[in-house]
């Protein structure tokens, strides 16, 4: 049983890892811009060809799902140090 929490606890340590590598690098390519309802176009910032608002959005989602994993990992760490026989 221990050697099981020892492994789900890898795979979600290195989900943890890959979840935060790929927040650090999404980006979110702007799309064509729009006029609104009142014809006007809607202002958006754009830095090195990524819209940074749903970029953040995307980080966002990216870091929440590396936390999960994280934190499951840190409570299967828990679980495999308990002194059960």
């Amino acid at each position: 049983m221990k050697d099981v929490v020892l492994y789900v606890s890898l795979v979600t340590g290195l989900l943890s890892a890959g979840f935060w590598a790929i927040s650090a690098f999404v980006k979110v390519k702007p799309g064509p811009e729009l006029p609104s309802e009142g014809g006007m176009l809607e202002a958006r910032l754009i830095i090195s060809g990524a819209d940074i608002e749903p970029t953040m959005r995307q980080q966002s989602i990216w870091n929440s799902r590396a936390a999960v994993a994280a934190s499951i990992t840190a409570l299967l760490q828990v679980i495999y140090n308990l002194p059960i026989s």
